[in-house]
């Protein structure tokens, strides 16, 4: 069975208007928590991340990341 059943549930998965407000507060509370620890690993190591999204998705954590210092 592929991973979505049809166009329109890509569409909707992809798309923050289909989410709800339970799943977008989720959503920033994870991101909070990982800008966190790696906020925490930059200034332990002193330089700059490199980050791999490989995940498939909308690209949500990699646009809010760009531009950060520690990455």
């Amino acid at each position: 069975m592929n991973m979505y059943d049809n166009e329109n549930t890509v569409h909707k998965s992809f798309n923050d208007t289909y989410l709800s407000e339970d799943l977008l507060q989720a959503q920033w509370a994870e991101f909070t928590e990982l800008k966190k620890v790696i906020s925490e690993v930059y200034l332990r190591k002193g330089n700059p991340l490199s980050l791999l999204d490989i995940g498939i998705g909308s690209a949500r954590i990699a646009r809010h990341l760009n531009g950060i210092p520690e990455m």
